[in-house]
């Protein structure tokens, strides 16, 4: 028992019970005096949260708009980056076509270098059944392009084959061609002489 209560106790031993009530009221008044400042303090806390939580949101927008507006920029760069790549892709690949173009006429001359002295007359059919061996001067190893294609939100770098081999069929289909005619001019030379050497 504290000294308060005791001094409170031994006050009350000669009054009247009137007179204990008002000690009693008294009391409660003050104790309810007291706890004001605590119910504004606990008023204030509360605001101050309120307020606290408010700023964390604002926080966590502005956060949020910027990481949205980087991500948009970022995209918009990679498009363009991907755009760029695909146009010299495609320069490229033109590129690519044309040596091939070259390399094949160029290889005809390589295989006629190649062939010995007595047969260059001839055509690299009539090379080929004497079984002249021939290098050529280029090969094809897998061609590709770079190539960036979009798929939703996703960027995927890859690979684009060069097709070659369509138009390399028709190559091969007008050297054949070439091939024949010169067979039919040789045999038609040969006959004449043939037919020079009989008269």
């Amino acid at each position: 028992m504290s000294s308060n209560q005791v001094v409170e106790k031994n006050a009350g031993r000669g009054m009247s019970d009137k007179q204990k009530k008002m000690i009693s009221c008294q009391s409660n008044y003050k104790i309810f005096e007291s706890a004001k400042p605590f119910t504004q303090l606990e008023q204030e806390i509360a605001e101050l949260g309120k307020q606290y939580q408010q700023l964390a949101k604002q926080k966590l927008n502005q956060e949020q708009n910027s990481l949205n507006s980087r991500l948009k920029e970022g995209i918009q760069l990679l498009e363009a980056i991907a755009g760029s790549i695909n146009a010299l892709a495609a320069d490229l690949e033109a590129e690519i076509v044309k040596f091939k173009e070259v390399a094949v006429e160029v290889n005809k001359d390589y295989h006629l270098l190649q062939q010995p002295r007595h047969y260059k007359e001839t055509s690299l059919d009539e090379a080929k059944k004497h079984k002249c061996k021939t290098l050529n001067i280029w090969e094809v190893h897998n061609p590709a392009v770079p190539s960036i294609v979009r798929r939703g939100a996703k960027f995927i770098l890859t690979t684009k084959t060069v097709n070659l081999f369509n138009s390399e069929q028709e190559v091969y289909t007008a050297m054949r061609a070439e091939a024949a005619q010169k067979r039919r001019e040789a045999l038609e030379n040969w006959l004449t002489e043939q037919h020079k050497s009989v008269i």
